[in-house]
């Protein structure tokens, strides 16, 4: 995938979330119900149930002598009666300015575009949408606020310090083991997501700009020309 680096989106990002559900026993009266949601969790959700659309530039950094830093930018909506995901995500080098790797998905296909050289065509590939996507379409999930759609992969919980949520992989074949989610104090948006792979590899991801439900076109969704 990414030259030299593995790639942001195995990252950055997969969720999940187990609620408790508030009950009441009648053949015991007197027991103390469970707690209704609350938290961070449940605010950041709430927040973000009207999302549809995002767009977001991002800041990814691994640490390392020297750090491993990438731009990236990511584009997703999710459309139609059957909720088509259509996203756009370009990573690219701050200190390469010709080379860039990107992934795009109109609701149908989805593309691989990789340039490494100015005068060289940068290199295409299709597939049908849905085929090994699975790491981009939790990371949209994630900033969309939907964290339903995750709950199969991880659960969550929220970290004493900060407003950060905690998710961990429920399964040991996730390649990552582990996210951390900062929040907005208020919990309405995401500021930065922490991964930690199975080799205890972390990566920062800041991001740098959130945009809600803007009006997206659909090339945007495809690679030029395609």
């Amino acid at each position: 995938m990414l030259r030299h680096r593995p790639v942001c989106v195995a990252i950055v990002l997969s969720l999940s979330l187990v609620l408790g559900i508030a009950c009441v026993f009648a053949a015991e009266p007197d027991a103390p119900a469970p707690p209704a949601v609350t938290g961070l969790a449940q605010r950041f959700a709430a927040s973000r149930s009207a999302i549809t659309a995002f767009s977001c530039d991002f800041t990814r950094t691994v640490a390392g002598d020297p750090p491993s830093v990438l731009r990236g930018h990511l584009e997703a909506q999710v459309a139609g009666a059957d909720r088509k995901l259509r996203y756009r995500l370009e990573l690219t080098d701050p200190v390469d300015p010709v080379w860039m790797e990107a992934w795009y998905c109109d609701g149908a296909t989805s593309w691989h575009l990789q340039r490494t050289l100015a005068d060289v065509p940068p290199d295409v590939t299709s597939r049908p949408a849905g085929a090994d996507d699975g790491d981009l379409r939790r990371l949209a999930a994630l900033l969309r606020g939907d964290l339903t759609a995750l709950a199969e992969d991880f659960s969550i919980s929220e970290a004493a310090e900060r407003s950060r949520l905690v998710l961990t992989a429920k399964s040991d074949t996730n390649p990552v083991a582990r996210i951390e989610a900062e929040l907005k104090p208020d919990g309405s948006s995401l500021t930065q997501v922490d991964l930690e792979d199975r080799q205890g590899k972390r990566s920062s991801h800041r991001i740098d700009r959130l945009e809600d439900n803007p009006v997206l076109a659909p090339e945007r969704f495809r690679p030029i020309g395609r």
